[in-house]
């Protein structure tokens, strides 16, 4: 579980820097606004409500929400780095984006990829921590409390991990390899998931 929780965050910085590329690429504000903070937000809440439906049912384990939203995880990211290598750095001009045009068309695929990816990423988080607490409340009594605060220390640590990092390798390597490195992190977490044992993400009777 704590190789999990180091590991599933990684590749979740490119959803922090599509929207700088999508800053780079002109972009006016005032819509990016709209879709990076209404939209997006909304998508990350709908995907978290979603998830914590689903596992409050008696229809879904933990382990299954999390392989079905960490593979679909998997397309989006391949899809914003297909989009990256083909729009370009060059940035768009802005009044093709009130009409049917090529950068219309991407920049409405590209906050589509954004969305999907919030919601995968807010599905992920719930489907996580109610992992996390089930595995805690199967800890002896007198330790469920520190059990659960170092699972919740560990995932935090995987979030921040790579952020501090990222930057850095972004502008060495470049957007293209560096969303292709996010999409190979993104496919190695589903071993990590397939090889998690089924008693530590299901709740006991």
């Amino acid at each position: 579980m704590i190789c999990f929780l180091l590991f599933y965050k990684l590749c979740e910085r490119g959803e922090a820097v599509f929207p700088i590329y999508l800053v780079d690429k002109k972009i006016p504000l005032q819509i990016l606004a709209f879709w990076n903070g209404i939209v997006r937000s909304s998508a990350s809440i709908s995907g978290s409500a979603f998830s914590g439906s689903l596992l409050s049912s008696s229809r879904s384990k933990p382990k299954s929400v999390l392989v079905i939203f960490a593979s679909l995880r998997i397309v989006v990211l391949l899809l914003q780095t297909v989009l990256i290598w083909t729009w370009g750095k060059d940035p768009v001009d802005q009044e093709s984006l009130s009409e049917l045009s090529r950068d219309s068309i991407l920049f409405y695929v590209s906050v589509t990829t954004l969305c999907i990816g919030n919601f995968c990423a807010g599905a992920l988080t719930t489907a996580s921590f109610t992992s996390m607490m089930n595995l805690s409340q199967e800890a002896p009594d007198e330790i469920r409390s520190t059990h659960y605060s170092l699972l919740s220390t560990v995932e935090v640590l995987g979030k921040l991990a790579f952020a501090t990092l990222a930057g850095y390798f972004i502008d060495s390597l470049g957007l293209v390899i560096m969303y292709a490195v996010f999409t190979a992190l993104a496919v190695l977490t589903l071993p990590i998931l397939y090889f998690m044992p089924d008693k530590q993400l299901v709740k006991s009777e």
